[in-house]
């Protein structure tokens, strides 16, 4: 990809860098390093626009980031520039209100501004200016705020940030939630939320707690945005709300009552360090801010869905299974055969270099061949679909097939578990590995 680097000083923009795109980590570290050397400031901010994940990190057009790359980026840019933290840090983009982004950055920001849940991009033009504008969060009023009082300190310009998203009408586009993240108040936090995880994990060791568990993780919602792949977010304030409920009704045993301790520690810790939070749709009552990985065994229903080859042999086999429903025009029979060839090639592809490429080679041909017939000769469509159909479902059912399948969802939820618990904390890691044993045996159960 193309990198363009530019300053705006005095409203003027001017360019500074036009080549090639290293990669993520290296731009951002580059873009840090060249804001600290030519423009000496007390303070520094960082506005990152960009897709994102939660603990799993971001993405945009020079490639992924994980969040240890994104901390060591920024940890490199620091290295003799005579600061050892940013002031503030703001994402705007999916999900990064979430523990273990938290983690990543912790000694390294003041603040972080960040959404629990989808953010979806504004678009509007400037023809006087000449100019586009996009954002998810509103970025343009905050950066005017600073430029009108350049000596608001981090917090001030975090809370800024909040309120001007907070007076949006409701029904605008955009983020749906923002969080203001103060890292000060990190610490005691993290040693909480450890504490928490270590007792959960004691509990779960018996039966009734963990069965009570599945059921609290159960009834918190997933956060909005996050089933992109497999949902798995939740919102850790509800989360632990459940458990002291759980408690208090008789379903969780806590006898020494250090588990409800641990949960109100949890809710103590959180309030400092969410230093102040919005959302704007009624439906997100049940999020306070900060998210969570915690899964439960539909994970593994989810990877099936999202599965390639599920996904493109349900779907050739849902057209062909309407052709019968459609009255065909020569556009119509057209679209169909681009799709079932479309869905044909994702299959074969995916069954490359294994015991059944040759019957998924077979229907790519088949799906193919459907181009040599004429939208109104509705016999031979018939006879072709109809055959094209059986080879289908003896692929689906061919056991090299299936083992395949059920191989790409394990592989897919050992990703998911990888890229969320890679930035997590000890105590809430353990907890974690603990219950994936139980989603795990539900599975082969199941």
């Amino acid at each position: 990809p193309h990198l363009e680097r530019f300053t705006i000083r005095d409203g003027v923009i001017r360019p500074l860098y036009s080549g090639d795109a290293k990669g993520a980590a290296s731009d951002l570290q580059d873009l840090l390093q060249t804001a600290y050397q030519g423009h000496p400031a007390h303070h520094f901010g960082l506005i990152s626009g960009s897709h994102g994940v939660g603990n799993g990190g971001l993405a945009g057009e020079d490639g992924k980031i994980s969040m240890s790359e994104f901390g060591n980026a920024i940890r490199g840019s620091l290295k003799g520039s005579g600061h050892d933290h940013l002031d503030l840090i703001q994402f705007d983009a999916c999900l990064m209100a979430q523990n273990g982004v938290l983690e990543s950055l912790k000694g390294l920001t003041d603040h972080i501004v960040a959404s629990q849940r989808r953010t979806t991009f504004t678009h509007y033009e400037d023809s006087q200016k000449d100019l586009v504008y996009m954002d998810g969060q509103d970025i343009i009023d905050p950066l005017k705020t600073l430029l009108e009082d350049p000596k608001i300190d981090a917090n001030e310009l975090g809370e800024s940030i909040i309120k001007h998203e907070s007076d949006k009408p409701r029904n605008h586009t955009g983020t749906t939630s923002l969080t203001h993240f103060n890292m000060s108040a990190y610490t005691g936090f993290r040693s909480a939320l450890n504490q928490l995880g270590d007792d959960l994990l004691k509990a779960a060791r018996d039966q009734k707690n963990a069965d009570a568990l599945e059921k609290v993780t159960k009834d918190v919602e997933f956060v909005e945005g996050s089933g992109f792949t497999n949902p798995y977010k939740r919102d850790l304030i509800d989360f632990v709300k459940g458990v002291q409920k759980a408690i208090k009704e008789g379903r969780i045993t806590d006898s020494d009552g250090q588990l409800d301790k641990d949960c109100r520690q949890v809710l103590k810790a959180s309030k400092p360090l969410i230093e102040s939070f919005t959302r704007h749709f009624e439906g997100d009552g049940h999020q306070n801010g900060l998210n969570i990985f915690l899964p439960d065994p539909e994970i593994y229903a989810n990877a099936k869905d999202d599965n390639p080859l599920f996904y493109h042999l349900k779907g050739a086999k849902d057209t062909i299974l309407g052709i019968s429903k459609e009255k065909l025009d020569e556009q119509g029979w057209s679209e169909i055969r681009q799709q079932l060839i479309s869905d044909a090639v994702q299959i074969e592809e995916k069954c490359k270099h294994t015991g059944v490429h040759e019957k998924a080679d077979d229907i790519l041909k088949a799906c193919t061949s459907l181009n040599s017939i004429a939208y109104n000769d509705r016999n031979k469509i018939s006879q072709a679909t109809e055959k094209l159909l059986k080879s289908l479902e003896a692929l689906e059912t061919n056991p090299v097939f299936k083992a395949l399948q059920r191989q790409m969802i394990e592989d897919a939820v050992n990703e998911i578990y990888a890229n969320e618990m890679q930035p997590g904390c000890d105590g809430w890691r353990r907890f974690l590995c603990a219950w994936r044993q139980r989603i795990d045996q539900y599975e082969r159960e199941n």
